[in-house]
């Protein structure tokens, strides 16, 4: 799960108007997956969705998604109730994804769901399970580096 920290740097970019991850298409598996950068994700005001935009700006082909997430891990239940029928027991999603591309959300058809990673980044998949054109993303914290500090 998020921790403070990352919820304290993610409000902090939201103020910079600075995309908090970056996205990439994963095309293919294991040592033979092919990563490419495709897009970013912003936090929205409240800081506990995103909105993830994939494409260039301003090409009429660019998608916009809302990555929200599940209360999955809130709740004596552990959120037994967010499963969609054929889950694994052990992999449940940890958040929603819907169409924003015309800055009106649907949230009643979900267009995919968002695994949580050990690494705390989200494996985001685009379409129906099983489905030959289902996209695989992965939505992994930008690396922002300070540059050292010049020598006196």
């Amino acid at each position: 799960m998020m921790t403070s920290t990352t919820t304290t740097q993610k409000t902090d970019t939201a103020k910079k108007n600075v995309p908090s991850h970056e996205i990439f298409l994963i095309e293919g598996e294991g040592k033979d997956a092919k990563w490419n950068k495709v897009g970013v994700a912003f936090p929205t005001k409240s800081g506990t969705s995103h909105r993830v935009f994939v494409g260039k700006k301003g090409d009429p082909k660019q998608k916009v998604y809302l990555v929200c997430p599940n209360s999955q891990f809130d709740g004596p239940n552990n959120g037994e109730g967010n499963a969609r029928p054929g889950d694994e027991p052990k992999r449940k999603p940890y958040a929603n994804i819907f169409d924003a591309t015309n800055n009106n959300v649907d949230f009643k058809n979900r267009d995919g769901v968002a695994f949580l990673n050990r690494d705390e980044s989200l494996s985001l998949l685009i379409g129906d399970r099983g489905d030959a054109q289902q996209l695989k993303y992965q939505m992994r914290e930008v690396r922002r580096f300070k540059k050292p500090a010049a020598k006196a």
